[in-house]
C-alpha cells in the first residue's frame, strides 16, 4: 500500500512539475501496474525480505534525493552545485534534522524538499517495521504458544481439552512413550502453560475441522474429546466423523444427564466417570461387596463401547 502511495505521488509530482518528461510518467504508470500484478507475492514477511526491502528503499530514496537536490540546486540558498553538497542536503532532509544552513527558496525546490521529508519519514518507518516486524511477531508467538515440541503427527493420539481426566491421560500416555498431540483453546492455554511444556500443542477450537486436520486427525489412532464441556466433546466427535477419519473417537461425559446426547453423535467409546463413581458409592451404601468383578461391571456400565475383555486389558 505504501509503495502504491509513493508511486502515485511520484507520478502526480512529475506530471505537475515536469509534464514534458513523459518517459518518467510512463515509467511510473508501468511500475504501478507491475506492483498491482505482483501484490500477492508480498503477503508474507521475513527478516531477510524485510532487510532487503529496507536497504533498497533507503538507497533508492538517497539517490533520488541527492540527484534531485542537485537538479533543483539553483532554487536553494546557497545554491547546491556539487554532488557532495547535494548528498549532505539529502541526508539532512531525509533524517528531518534540518540545520537551516541550506534553505529552499523556489517553489520547485520547496515541493521537492517536502517530498523528501515525507518520503524519508515513510521509508524509515516502513523499513523499521519490515525488519523488526517479523522478529517481534516470532517472539510474540513463542510467548503465546510456548516452546511446544513438534512431532510427526502419524499414529498418534489427539487429546482435546485439559480436564482432570485429560491431564492424567496425557501423563499416562507420556509414561508409555505414546505420541500425543494436545488441542487446547486460547483461553486456557496460558493458564496451563506449565502442563503443556514439552508437548506437541495445537492452539484453537477443538471442534474446528481445520484445527483437527492440523493436529493430524487423518493419521491419528484416536481422538479423545476430554474437555470439561459435554457439548464441546460432542462437536469434536462430529467434526472427526465428518472428516472421514479412521481414528477411533472417545467422548467424555462430565454430567451423567448428557450421556444420551453425547451417545447420539456415535462416538466409539463414551466415558462417564460420574456414573462410575455414583455406581460404586451406591454399592457401598447398599452394603454390597466390592470386588474386581463388581468394579469391572461398574466400569463397563460407565465406559460404553468397550467390551469386558478390553477393560481387563
Amino acid at each position: 500500500m505504501i509503495s502504491f502511495t509513493l508511486m502515485l505521488i511520484n507520478i502526480f509530482y512529475t506530471a505537475h512539475i515536469h509534464p514534458q518528461q513523459t518517459h518518467n510518467i510512463h515509467y511510473g504508470i508501468a511500475s504501478l501496474i507491475l506492483l498491482f500484478m505482483v501484490r500477492k507475492y508480498f503477503s508474507k514477511s521475513s527478516v531477510a525480505a524485510g532487510s532487503i526491502f529496507a536497504l533498497i528503499s533507503v538507497i533508492t530514496l538517497l539517490l533520488t534525493s541527492t540527484y534531485g537536490a542537485l537538479y533543483f540546486g539553483d532554487g536553494f540558498n546557497p545554491k547546491i552545485t556539487s554532488l557532495l553538497t547535494a548528498f549532505y542536503y539529502a541526508i539532512e532532509t531525509m533524517s528531518t534534522v534540518g540545520y537551516g544552513d541550506i534553505v529552499p527558496i523556489s517553489e520547485p525546490a520547496r515541493l521537492f524538499t517536502i517530498s523528501v521529508i515525507v518520503s524519508g519519514i515513510t521509508v524509515f518507518a516502513t523499513s523499521a517495521t519490515s525488519v523488526l516486524g517479523p522478529v517481534v511477531h516470532s517472539g510474540f508467538e513463542r510467548l503465546v504458544k510456548g516452546n511446544s515440541k513438534k512431532m510427526d503427527r502419524t499414529n498418534h493420539f489427539i487429546i482435546c481439552g485439559l480436564s482432570s481426566l485429560a491431564i492424567n491421560t496425557i501423563k499416562q500416555l507420556t509414561e508409555r512413550k505414546q505420541p500425543i498431540t494436545v488441542i487446547v483453546s486460547p483461553r486456557i492455554q496460558q493458564a496451563a502453560k506449565d502442563q503443556l511444556e514439552g508437548l506437541d500443542v495445537v492452539i484453537g477450537d477443538y471442534s474446528d475441522g481445520a484445527i483437527l486436520t492440523q493436529a493430524g486427525v487423518m493419521n491419528a489412532k484416536a481422538v479423545l474429546a476430554l474437555s470439561d464441556d459435554d457439548a464441546d466433546n460432542a462437536f469434536i466427535v462430529l467434526s472427526a466423523i465428518e472428516l472421514a477419519s479412521s481414528a477411533r473417537t472417545v467422548a467424555l461425559v462430565n454430567e451423567s444427564k448428557n450421556i444420551n446426547k453425547v451417545k447420539s453423535v456415535n462416538p466409539d467409546i463414551v466415558i462417564s466417570p460420574q456414573q462410575f463413581a455414583s455406581d460404586i458409592l451406591a454399592r457401598l451404601l447398599n452394603g454390597e461387596s466390592i470386588d474386581s468383578d463388581s468394579i469391572v461391571a461398574s466400569l463397563l456400565h460407565s465406559v460404553q463401547g468397550l467390551s469386558e475383555k478390553e477393560i481387563k486389558k
